[in-house]
C-alpha cells in the first residue's frame, strides 16, 4: 500500500495553524465497514456523516492529518447559483443539463447551511451577499444575457 502514498509538496503553513498541536493519530483498522472513505476533507467528512447518520458503520481514511488538506485551503465559498456560467454549460452540455445544474444549486446551498446548523460546526459561515464584477466589456454583455437568461427562466 504504501507505493500508492506520494510526498505532498510544502504548500507553506497557513496562519490559522499557528500554536496548532496536530495529534498523534494511531488506530487499529476494523475488520469490516460497510462503506470507505477516502479523503477526511469537506466532501468525505460530510459523506461520512450522511453515511454514519443513515445507519451505515464508516471508515474514513486518509494520507495525512484531517484538516491539512485542500479542504482548509480554499475560499471556503458557497454560492447559490454554479461556478460555472449558465452559458458555458448549455454551450457544452446542453440547455437541459444547464437548466438542471442551475435548479440544483438553490437547493444545494440550503442543504449546506442546514448542515452547518444541524452539525453545530463552527466554520465562521456567514450569509453576505455576493458581487460579480465584469473585467472586460464582454463579460459584461455576457452576464447581461445571463441574467436575461435566468429571468426568463424564472417565469
Amino acid at each position: 500500500m504504501a507505493e500508492f502514498i506520494r510526498d505532498i509538496p510544502d504548500l507553506g503553513t497557513p496562519y490559522w495553524w499557528e500554536g496548532v498541536t496536530w495529534p498523534k493519530l494511531v488506530a487499529t483498522l476494523p475488520e469490516r465497514a460497510d462503506l470507505v472513505i477516502i479523503g477526511a476533507g469537506f466532501t468525505g467528512l460530510s459523506a461520512a456523516i450522511a453515511a454514519h447518520d443513515a445507519g451505515a458503520s464508516v471508515l474514513v481514511l486518509d494520507a495525512g492529518q484531517p484538516g491539512q488538506g485542500a479542504s482548509t485551503r480554499n475560499g471556503g465559498m458557497v454560492g447559490a447559483h454554479p461556478r460555472l456560467p449558465w452559458d458555458q454549460l448549455n454551450c457544452e452540455f446542453g440547455q437541459d443539463v444547464a437548466d438542471s445544474v442551475f435548479a440544483e444549486a438553490a437547493g444545494a446551498l440550503e442543504w449546506v447551511q442546514g448542515f452547518i446548523a444541524r452539525e453545530e460546526i463552527a466554520c465562521g459561515y456567514e450569509t453576505c451577499g455576493r458581487i460579480q464584477m465584469a473585467y472586460t466589456a464582454g463579460h459584461f454583455e455576457g452576464q447581461k444575457r445571463l441574467a436575461k437568461a435566468l429571468g426568463d427562466k424564472s417565469r
